[in-house]
């Protein structure tokens, strides 16, 4: 009875099957196919960083004078095989032409070193891994002396260090079309890097995410949601219905449309200054607006597309005007406000925060491609 029962539902199935006669995909050719989009990845994945580095060094160099986070860093980036397994370290050797085991650059803001470079030593001292790099750099501001392997041959160079704010800059593979600052970092999404489709968008939006981060917003949204929580508390103590995480969350959204209107206005000053084109740069929101039709009016936690293009368009107005006028490219403060970020930030870390930053941007400026090593700090 069983047997009859498992034929009926297999020509029952079998009735809405396909119907032609489709390619059949050996296993060896699907296996070489899978083999070449690993690498076209990473291809893409290349192109897309050295494109954020290249873009984001400008403008935290041009900006130093207004960042809490400033080091001195080589602006070398590297990879290597440690990072990649499978497929993927397959793939790796093919495209990144990692055939030693030495860190490879593939971006370097500094004219000594060229992306392709295997970095061979430092200051004298054998490299096997991107981590010594930033190990055996000397401590200060001072240039470091490397040895790099370029077309078979082993070339000493020296490698300047150039202040600049310090926080870290990631690139992930994620196709949704997004950009975030952690108060540490400024994490870019490859959907982001392919829609920010020109250099001047993209540092529109580097320097937004880098004004979150000189700003503070992330810890005082954090600052905020405590606060909500702590008044849901004691609302709950008095009323006996638990509070605490719906006024956490209220918490947390206040001032958040502000603070997304501050990044969006001190960012635009970052990219000015930075030398990037900014008289189009209020038209991708009208671009982004096409891409998400429903926050042209509405807005959550991030202002309404409409009230962004028209606050941009007076933010290039005023630039401009100081332009014209030979005043500093510098954001408008409230009365009562630091207009230097850097003078009030740099006084209030301890000497252990001012040690675990350098650390961190040294490992980053060394471990780019892997920054999860660098979370230690």
């Amino acid at each position: 009875m069983r047997r009859f029962w498992l034929l009926g539902v297999t020509l029952a199935f079998a009735a809405c099957a396909p119907t032609t006669n489709t390619p059949t995909v050996s296993v060896a050719d699907r296996d070489l196919e899978q083999q070449k989009q690993f690498e076209l990845v990473l291809e893409d994945n290349r192109r897309h960083t050295e494109r954020a580095h290249r873009i984001y060094t400008r403008i935290a160099r041009a900006n130093v004078d207004s960042c809490p986070n400033v080091r001195a860093l080589m602006g070398v980036h590297t990879t290597e095989k440690q990072s990649f397994k499978g497929n993927e370290l397959i793939a790796a050797i093919k495209v990144y032409n990692l055939i030693v085991d030495h860190p490879m650059v593939f971006y370097s803001a500094a004219d000594a070193v060229q992306i392709g470079d295997f970095v061979t030593k430092v200051e004298g001292k054998p490299v096997s891994c991107a981590a010594d790099i930033a190990k055996f750099a000397p401590a200060g501001e001072g240039p470091v002396n490397m040895t790099v392997l370029r077309s078979g041959k082993e070339i000493d160079v020296v490698v300047p260090r150039v202040r600049q704010c310090g926080y870290g800059l990631k690139v992930v593979n994620q196709s949704m079309v997004n950009a975030f600052a952690t108060g540490a970092d400024i994490i870019f999404t490859t959907g982001m890097m392919q829609y920010a489709s020109t250099d001047d968008e993209l540092a529109l939006v580097m320097g937004h995410e880098m004004a979150h981060n000189v700003e503070d917003h992330v810890d005082k949204q954090k600052g905020n949601q405590f606060a909500g929580m702590l008044l849901g508390a004691v609302i709950g103590g008095a009323t006996g219905i638990d509070m605490t995480s719906t006024f956490g969350r209220m918490g947390a959204m206040a001032f958040s449309q502000e603070f997304e209107a501050e990044a969006d206005y001190v960012g635009m000053y970052y990219a000015a200054k930075a030398g990037f084109g900014i008289k189009d740069a209020p038209k991708f929101w009208r671009k982004m607006a096409v891409q998400n039709p429903n926050a042209i009016a509405h807005g959550t936690t991030h202002p309404d597309t409409a009230s962004r293009f028209l606050a941009l368009e007076k933010t290039v107005e005023e630039i401009e005007g100081k332009r014209a006028a030979g005043k500093p490219l510098l954001p408008e403060r409230k009365i009562g406000q630091v207009s230097n970020p850097q003078a009030a930030g740099t006084e209030e870390q301890t000497p252990e925060q001012e040690a675990r930053n350098r650390r961190r941007a040294d490992c980053l400026a060394a471990y780019s491609a892997t920054p999860r090593r660098c979370d230690q700090y």
